[in-house]
């Protein structure tokens, strides 16, 4: 008996160095499997939270929608900052028309990027074919440098890639713009047109419209920013960042479209990218 408790007592020992590296390769290979995984997780419910959130920003429209109908008001002009506060969303409503006190179409961006689009009852997922979901209601339309135009607007949204030959300077870089909103507004009869967001001429000054809207002349500000074409600034992380100037980083270049900009690099959902004339 003593004899085997002796021979328990020598042969008592830790991890071999190649019990532990097989072991640490089972780890890595294990962690390789379940990361991918994990993250299609995170994506997805990433993208359920701006599904949600552009129900949200739905219901508000449709709230303002039924009240104006119910006052006589066929025609909705939106201010989609309103709706951003009534529906309590982090992200940016870009765009909402209604039609006889319905909502038909909203497009909506998360703060991750995400963009929503409700059409007609139905939600989906700028990017993908599939969509799905409930009535709700709102209609517009309009992204940054790749503009839509909502239902019944009358206006041709430009193609990715397609030339507009509206140009603009902003220091000794060319680009170029959407459309010419005068113009736009004089095709229209005068009466009125949906501009999408996108950079636009006006006036000889060039805008940027951070949430589509109806326009029938006047004034622009409280969904515009006047771009301040003197320069390109270099981004070096400044607090100081004015919206509506255009700043380069590592040979691309974004304009501040909202204050967040001030505290987050881009590229960001509160900075847009936009690019040169080739």
């Amino acid at each position: 008996m003593r004899e085997r408790l002796r021979k328990l007592k020598e042969n008592k020992g830790g991890f071999t160095l190649v019990e532990l590296i097989v072991v640490l390769v089972i780890l890595a290979i294990l962690a390789g499997m379940l990361i991918p995984s994990l993250t299609g997780y995170i994506d997805k419910a990433h993208e359920k939270t701006a599904l949600l959130e552009c129900r949200q920003a739905v219901l508000a429209a449709q709230v303002k929608a039924s009240e104006e109908y119910g006052k006589g008001n066929t025609t909705v002009v939106f201010d989609l900052t309103e709706i951003k506060e009534l529906s309590e969303v982090p992200g940016i409503v870009n765009t909402v028309t209604a039609v006889d006190g319905k909502v038909t179409y909203l497009k909506y961006t998360s703060k991750r990027g995400i963009v929503v689009i409700y059409e007609n009852g139905e939600y989906r997922i700028e990017g993908k074919t599939e969509g799905g979901g409930e009535s709700g209601d709102g209609t517009g339309g309009g992204e940054a440098g790749t503009p839509d135009v909502g239902p019944g607007t009358g206006e041709t949204p430009e193609k990715p890639g397609q030339s507009t030959g509206l140009e603009y300077q902003v220091g000794d870089v060319t680009f170029e713009a959407v459309g010419d909103i005068d113009e736009m507004l004089k095709n229209g009869g005068g009466n009125g047109v949906t501009v999408p967001r996108g950079i636009y001429k006006s006036g000889g000054e060039i805008y940027y419209v951070h949430s589509g809207m109806w326009y029938n002349g006047g004034n622009l500000s409280g969904h515009a920013y006047k771009l301040n074409t003197e320069e390109v600034r270099p981004y070096i992380g400044q607090s100081s960042i004015q919206l509506g100037e255009v700043y380069s980083k590592e040979g691309k270049y974004y304009l501040a479209v909202d204050a967040a900009a001030r505290a987050t690099q881009p590229p960001a959902w509160c900075w847009e990218e936009i690019h040169p004339k080739q």
